[in-house]
């Protein structure tokens, strides 16, 4: 996240320091970064939409799970 977070900063779409765009106080990149790291799929593609913590955030990755590897910038239109 923080060489994503440096790229919008030299890209001048985020206009703060490293620091301070990292901070959980700012988080302003986050517009930007919709899918974090990744997600699961699974037969409809996406499965975490309606998926709960215990099964998906705080789960341990077992064999045979298949998962996205995503860090991406998404630029949408100021609205």
């Amino acid at each position: 996240m923080r060489v994503i977070v440096a790229g919008l900063i030299d890209l001048g779409v985020v206009r703060t320091g490293l620091d301070e765009a990292m901070s959980a106080q700012d988080g302003r990149y986050r517009r930007y970064t919709l899918c974090s790291s990744g997600h699961m799929l699974g037969m409809d593609l996406h499965d975490c939409g309606q998926a709960r913590a215990a099964t998906y955030l705080d789960a341990q990755l077992e064999a045979g799970q298949v998962l996205t590897v995503e860090p991406g910038i998404y630029f949408q239109p100021t609205t």
